[in-house]
């Protein structure tokens, strides 16, 4: 399951962005009961704030009304190996649960 992730400066000034497919912004998978899918060990890596490694990233500066778009292979990083409909939700690295919803997008999907 490859997620597209397009993410659009509206603000007046440049944004920075780490340059890596998995890590500048926050991804929920929750099942159709609500719970939070189990992280795999590369999604512990990269989402978890309490074992995400440090280090030296790239940024990358995103100007006024441009995006930035990348493709996230959530079978990576969550374990979907249970059949069955999905939300995810995505924004901004701790925006999720900081920000306004304008901030963050959802969706559905079904594993078979």
């Amino acid at each position: 399951m490859v997620l597209e992730i397009k993410l659009t400066n509206i603000s007046n000034a440049k944004e920075s962005l780490v340059d890596d497919e998995d890590f500048d912004y926050e991804i929920i998978v929750a099942n159709i009961a609500g719970k939070r899918v189990k992280l795999t060990t590369k999604g512990d890596e990269f989402l978890n704030p309490m074992t995400a490694k440090i280090g030296h990233y790239h940024w990358i500066d995103v100007p006024p009304s441009q995006s930035d778009t990348r493709k996230v292979d959530l079978a990576k990083l969550f374990d979907l190996s249970v059949p069955g409909t999905y939300t995810v939700t995505v924004g901004r690295y701790e925006t999720v649960s900081h920000y306004p919803p304008s901030n963050v997008t959802s969706t559905s999907f079904i594993v078979q």
